[in-house]
């Protein structure tokens, strides 16, 4: 079974930062996808993390706007990190938005 199949959630792409954080360390990169379940995002080239590690995400969407979740690491490659979500996240309306 392919990934694209396994995924239960509707992936929606949208590019913005995201700040990935422990209380040790953190980190900034690009969002590539996201659904409710987690997101997509690039792999920074100071990427320190584990997956045991919570993670906190912070989604800057806009000047006014920073959405905030937790996430642990499912999976990395060379360029791109999958994150799942400790609790399901609703999708931001402003991407709503943009796919209307």
């Amino acid at each position: 079974m392919s990934m694209e199949e396994q995924r239960r959630a509707i992936r929606y792409s949208h590019q913005c930062q995201v700040i990935v954080a422990t209380k040790d360390r953190s980190c900034i990169t690009q969002l590539e996808n996201l659904s409710q379940t987690g997101c997509c995002i690039q792999k920074p080239a100071d990427w320190n993390f584990s997956p045991n590690d919570v993670l906190n995400l912070y989604f800057v969407m806009d000047n006014e706007n920073i959405i905030d979740a937790e996430a642990m690491l499912v999976w990395e490659d060379d360029k791109l990190i999958g994150l799942q979500y400790l609790q399901a996240q609703p999708i931001p309306i402003q991407i709503i938005d943009e796919m209307s």
